[in-house]
């Protein structure tokens, strides 16, 4: 697990209104932003509740936020699923 991407997200990132672009992240960790994706993904499947959207990455204050990321990776499964069909 990326523990100092975890702990950039936890320090100064809480809520969505504390979100980070992939860009800034980027510069922090000397990570591309495949990278930054991944390490996200990892932290998310050991149940790190890294939300993110268009304002960027940010970690879970409210269930509202988590809900909002899962609604949206769901809806991204769903999409990838029709197009392989």
């Amino acid at each position: 697990m990326n523990t100092k991407l975890k702990s950039i997200l936890e320090k100064d990132h809480k809520g969505k209104s504390n979100a980070i672009k992939s860009s800034q992240l980027e510069r922090l960790t000397n990570l591309t932003g495949s990278q930054i994706r991944e390490r996200v993904n990892e932290l998310r499947c050991n149940g790190v509740p890294v939300c993110s959207g268009r304002s960027g990455y940010y970690m879970a204050a409210l269930r509202e936020g988590l809900n909002h990321t899962i609604a949206r990776l769901a809806s991204r499964v769903s999409q990838i699923n029709k197009a392989i069909k």
